[in-house]
């Protein structure tokens, strides 16, 4: 299975880490600055498998509007959520929740890149063996 991942970040330092924590040829990596980007992205290659995404992003989108637009447009990738916030902001609490069970993983506090690393390896593990576990979601 080819691994096909895109990042989501508007902080262009982690958009050039990327290709470092995941590297080719193991990842075919993609890289988008916001949602609309993503979109445009996810409509032009249907095979990419895992989502990581930032929470907020200066182009007033956030990952979970970007999740939401994803399942509304039929959009099934696995989704890993990123954060520097130490919690969901109260203007996105509501969406988070009614999104909850759709988020693979979700990590707040700018937590290292070894484990954002290790949950996309995890969700691509689910995606090759679909009785495997999903990491668990803060409440």
């Amino acid at each position: 299975m080819e691994k096909k991942l895109l990042i989501v970040d508007d902080d262009a330092m982690s958009r050039y880490l990327a290709p470092d924590i995941f590297p080719a040829p193991e990842y075919t990596i993609y890289i988008a600055d916001g949602l609309k980007e993503a979109m445009t992205i996810l409509r032009k290659d249907p095979e990419i498998a895992v989502v990581v995404s930032d929470l907020k992003m200066e182009d007033s989108s956030d990952g979970l509007q970007l999740l939401a637009q994803m399942r509304k447009n039929g959009h099934t990738q696995r989704f890993i959520l990123d954060t520097s916030f130490p919690d969901i902001p109260d203007g996105s609490r509501d969406l988070y929740e009614e999104l909850r069970s759709e988020i693979f993983a979700a990590h707040f506090l700018a937590i290292s890149e070894e484990e954002v690393r290790q949950s996309v390896i995890r969700a691509f593990e689910t995606l090759e063996a679909p009785q495997a576990r999903k990491l668990a979601i803060p409440a």
